[in-house]
C-alpha cells in the first residue's frame, strides 16, 4: 500500500547537513540537501510547480469545468500552469499546420484561461503542440518540404508568441517534442529570435527525452533546457519509492552534462505516469491493472530524485483537464486529479 511519508520523517532519517553523491565515479552528481533549517524538506526556491493544463475542444478553457480544475490544480499546490493549444497536420508528410475549428482552443478561451489563473495566483505558460490526424507521434513526422513546413510553422510561432504576450504569460515553449524537425539549426535560431520580437518573457523548447535533448545544438538561443520526461524506469511493473529513485540515477548524470556544456538550467515541460501497473517502467502492452499507488509511488520517486539536483527547475506534471478527463478513481489515465498522486503533489507543494 503506497503511504506518503512526511518529508520532515524522510529527511531527519537520512541526516540534515550533508552532501550526497548519487553515484560513485565519473559523472556522479553531486547534490545538496542542506540549509533546511527547521529539519524539514521542501522544495528548493527555484522550483517551478506546474502542471499541463490541457484543452481539445474550442471553448474548453471556459467550460464548465475549467475553473473548477484550475482551483484544484492550485490547491495541489501548482504556482503554474502550461496551456497546450493544438494544432493540426493532416498526415506525417503534410507541410501545412492548421488550427481545428472543432478541436483547437480558441484564442480567446485561451486568454480567458490565462486570466482565471492569473487571478488565483498561478503563473502562466503557452505551449502550443502539433498533432497528426492518423495518430503519428509529432517527433516522427517527415513533411515532404521541410522549408514550406517551417514556412507554416513559424506562423504558428508568430500567432501564439503574441498570444503569449497578450495574456501576460511568463514563459512560451516553442515547439513540443518535435525531434524529427529539430535538426534544422538555422531555422530554429529564426524561430526563436522571431519569437523574441513578440514576446518579452522566457523561452524554451520541449525535447523529447533526455536522448532529445542532448540532440539539440540551439539551446544557447534558449533561456533553459526543456524535457518531456517520459523515458522508462527500470523494468519492474511495481517497483518501490527507492528502487525508482536508483533508476533515476543515469538520467540525472546526463541531466548534469547536458547543464555544464549549455550553462542552462533544465525543467520538465512535461512528466506524468498513468495510474496504473507498469506505468514507471512504461509498460503498455496488454491490459494492465488500474493502480493509483503505482501511478503516486512514481510521483513520489521523481521529487525525491530530483529536487536535491542543484541545475533542475522544476516539473509541468502532465496531465491536469480543463475537460474533467480522467478524474478520480478507476481511471488509468495521466490525470492525478482525484488520485493518490494528487495528496503526493499537496505533501510536496502545497
Amino acid at each position: 500500500m503506497f503511504r506518503i511519508q512526511s518529508k520532515r520523517s524522510f529527511w531527519a532519517t537520512s541526516g540534515l547537513l550533508f552532501l550526497t553523491v548519487l553515484a560513485a565515479g565519473a559523472g556522479a552528481v553531486v547534490v545538496d540537501r542542506s540549509g533546511n533549517g527547521d529539519g524539514a524538506w521542501k522544495l528548493p526556491p527555484h522550483w517551478q510547480a506546474g502542471v499541463n493544463f490541457t484543452a481539445f475542444l474550442p471553448d474548453a478553457y471556459t467550460g464548465p469545468d475549467a475553473g473548477r480544475a484550475l482551483a484544484t490544480a492550485r490547491a495541489a499546490g501548482a504556482e503554474l500552469v502550461a496551456l497546450t493549444p493544438t494544432s493540426y497536420m493532416e498526415t506525417p508528410e503534410s507541410t501545412e499546420i492548421k488550427a481545428d475549428p472543432l478541436k483547437t482552443p480558441t484564442d480567446a478561451s485561451v486568454l480567458a484561461a490565462a486570466r482565471e489563473a492569473r487571478r488565483l495566483g498561478l503563473d502562466v505558460a503557452i505551449k502550443p503542440h502539433v498533432d497528426v490526424r492518423d495518430g503519428t507521434f509529432r517527433g516522427e513526422i517527415q513533411p515532404l518540404d521541410r522549408d514550406a513546413w517551417f514556412a507554416s510553422y513559424g506562423e504558428l510561432v508568430d500567432r501564439y508568441a503574441e498570444l503569449a504576450q497578450r495574456a501576460g504569460a511568463r514563459y512560451f515553449v516553442i515547439g513540443t517534442e518535435l525531434t524529427s524537425m529539430s535538426g534544422d539549426e538555422e531555422q530554429w535560431r529564426d524561430l526563436i529570435a522571431r519569437a523574441r520580437r513578440r514576446f518579452d518573457g522566457k523561452i524554451t523548447f520541449a525535447a523529447n527525452w533526455v536522448d532529445g535533448a542532448e540532440a539539440i545544438t540551439f539551446w544557447d538561443a534558449l533561456d533553459m533546457i526543456g524535457i518531456d520526461a517520459y523515458m522508462p524506469l527500470g523494468s519492474d511493473p511495481d517497483p518501490t519509492t527507492d528502487e525508482l529513485v536508483a533508476d533515476w540515477q543515469p538520467y540525472a548524470e546526463r541531466m548534469q552534462a547536458l547543464h555544464e556544456r549549455w550553462g542552462k538550467r533544465i525543467l520538465f515541460t512535461e512528466l506524468g505516469y498513468e495510474s496504473r501497473l507498469g506505468t514507471a517502467a512504461r509498460i503498455d502492452h496488454g491490459d494492465p491493472a488500474v493502480s493509483e499507488d503505482a501511478q503516486a509511488t512514481a510521483y513520489e520517486a521523481a521529487f525525491r530524485a530530483l529536487t536535491p539536483l542543484p541545475f533542475f527547475r522544476g516539473i509541468w506534471w502532465w496531465e491536469w483537464s480543463a475537460e474533467g478527463i480522467g478524474i478520480g478513481p478507476g481511471d488509468a489515465g495521466f490525470s492525478p486529479e482525484g488520485k493518490k498522486a494528487a495528496d503526493v503533489l499537496e505533501a510536496w507543494q502545497g
